[in-house]
């Protein structure tokens, strides 16, 4: 997906779309006033940019791997579990 922003060299669209991922994940796991339409309507929009459907599954995936990362030995059995259902709540 690199190529796809040749025009943020400031990182901008890149933070932008980070903050509205975190922001999803939390609606969506707690109210869904917004998250689940939002993601099903983001995957069609950016099919206009050449990105497949599969690309936001592989997307949140990634989000998934950095979080555990980043806990380091925080991460437990639960949290991964919390991770997996969600993904496939969101049927990606």
């Amino acid at each position: 997906m690199k190529a796809l922003f040749w025009r943020d060299t400031h990182h901008t669209i890149k933070g932008e779309m980070l903050m509205r991922t975190f922001e999803s994940i939390l609606d969506f796991i707690r109210a869904r006033q917004f998250a689940d339409h939002l993601v099903r309507t983001e995957v069609v929009t950016h099919a206009g940019y050449d990105v497949p459907p599969e690309g936001f599954a592989t997307f949140f995936g990634i989000v998934a791997e950095i979080v555990q990362e980043v806990c380091g030995a925080d991460w437990s059995f639960a949290i991964a579990d919390a991770w997996r259902r969600t993904l496939a709540d969101l049927d990606l």
